[in-house]
């Protein structure tokens, strides 16, 4: 994704676009069945899409300071411009966007 997003001269966006898919991703891993899928588009934002079998709909909650999970879509409504649900005949798929205006603030930069 780094690369895709440099190439498209975005590469500010990669540090929150890597953690928000990842998020995503581990969500479906957790709580979704069968094959997995990622698609990132560009328009007039940068669109990421996780399709997951499971027709079961995210929840958004507030995670307490000592669970050990929870917090993934919270981090995806807070820093995406904007993010949603669809379901699809083999499951859903949960997305987010980035304005490609938006700068990153270095804080997670997994490269480094």
């Amino acid at each position: 994704m780094r690369d895709t997003l440099a190439g498209w001269g975005l590469d500010h966006l990669s540090g929150t676009a890597e953690l928000l898919v990842s998020e995503l991703v581990a969500n479906a891993l957790i709580h979704a069945r069968g094959a997995l899928g990622l698609t990132v588009v560009r328009r007039h934002v940068v669109s990421c899409h996780v399709r997951d079998g499971s027709r079961e709909l995210p929840r958004l909650h507030a995670a307490q300071p000592g669970d050990e999970c929870g917090r993934g879509l919270s981090l995806v409504d807070t820093m995406a411009s904007d993010w949603g649900v669809d379901l699809t005949p083999w499951g859903k798929e949960v997305w987010f966007e980035l304005s490609e205006g938006r700068k990153d603030q270095g804080a997670f930069d997994f490269d480094a």
